[in-house]
């Protein structure tokens, strides 16, 4: 039997050793900095759609304090459109938008069998330009004129009155959209193509049970709901193209 030495040994298992050490996940800042896991990311989308909620939330109390009672309270009307405009931005773009991705990363990989999301890189991508962005949008209140204040819907008048930090509100808005979009494409192509073969109970019985059991249980819902058996059917035919290929339960 052939002998091997022993530093030999040693040096094998230390490289064993070194090679577990780099498969380990990373730790500290960098799993955050450079996540993708699905369940990561939505936890990310999550925490940064509170912090925008209670900065948002903090512009509307604001104004609910100015509008306590007839007369200027607390803050100029100049002052008071700035917060009605950015407290509007912050809450459509920063609370409800990231919250609806924040849930979809976590649930869609879960619900439809997947390991993850589609393009986990982007789905990187798309968070880590929220922070920029809402920096951008609220470091305008620090530039001469201060915050936008034209209304979220940037109409003029109002958008012509508004100073050096009308270009800073777009660019922001356009990174905010990029990155809506980029997560949406990562939701629909996930959907589309990483569905898990008979991983919920509509792909895994054939068109006609489906009919079959729907004939049975939907009396109630004829009653009350009388397009119910046709949303339901249209729904299972557009999740499911393939159902007559499925397996029968």
């Amino acid at each position: 039997m052939a002998q091997f030495p022993a530093s030999n040994a040693a040096h094998s298992d230390h490289s064993h050793d070194h090679g577990i050490h780099h498969d380990q996940p990373a730790s500290g800042i960098k799993r955050w900095l450079f996540a993708t896991n699905h369940k990561d990311i939505g936890t990310m989308y999550l925490m940064f759609s509170m912090i925008m909620f209670f900065i948002g939330g903090a512009m509307a109390m604001l104004m609910r304090a100015e509008l306590f009672k007839p007369g200027l309270q607390l803050m100029d009307p100049v002052f008071y459109n700035q917060m009605t405009t950015n407290h509007a931005l912050i809450m459509i773009f920063g609370a409800v938008m990231p919250a609806f991705v924040g849930l979809a990363n976590w649930m869609i990989p879960m619900q439809i069998g997947a390991p993850d999301m589609a393009l986990p890189r982007m789905n990187n991508f798309s968070f880590w330009i929220l922070p920029f962005a809402f920096t951008l949008l609220l470091s305008t209140l620090f530039v001469p004129g201060g915050m936008p204040a034209a209304g979220w819907t940037l109409y003029p008048p109002l958008s012509l009155q508004t100073g050096d930090s009308f270009p800073m509100l777009i660019f922001a808005i356009h990174m905010m959209g990029a990155s809506s979009i980029m997560g949406a494409i990562n939701v629909i192509v996930t959907i589309m193509n990483m569905r898990a073969p008979a991983s919920t109970g509509i792909t895994a019985i054939s068109k006609y049970a489906v009919i079959s059991q729907d004939q049975q249980n939907s009396g109630i819902f004829s009653k009350f709901m009388p397009g119910a058996r046709m949303f339901m059917m249209v729904t299972i035919t557009l999740m499911a193209p393939m159902m007559e290929e499925a397996p029968i339960m």
